[in-house]
């Protein structure tokens, strides 16, 4: 499946350091350097950008859940209010 597909808005994954995130808005490309909005949790909950091929998307929602309360985070407290989408 080409990335592209990948990267739709509501969609969930890990950033670079691994923590766990959502798609906010679509991506506009699928180079590799596009940029993507998203919400993460990390030391912080905010909202920032990663690169397009940065982007780990997650297969099962139950482990990314996991991975936020590792984070000191609630999976129910988020800004994204649309479905969660698992690849």
């Amino acid at each position: 499946m080409p990335y592209s597909n990948l990267l739709l808005k509501g969609v969930i994954g890990y950033n670079p350091m691994g923590w766990a995130c959502i798609v906010m808005e679509r991506a506009k490309s699928d180079k590799p350097m596009t940029p993507v909005l998203c919400e993460v949790w990390g030391y912080e909950h905010e909202c920032g950008s990663m690169y397009y091929n940065e982007f780990t998307p997650a297969s099962n929602l139950e482990e990314w859940k996991n991975r936020i309360r590792e984070l000191d985070g609630n999976p129910e407290d988020r800004v994204f209010k649309g479905n969660l989408i698992t690849i």
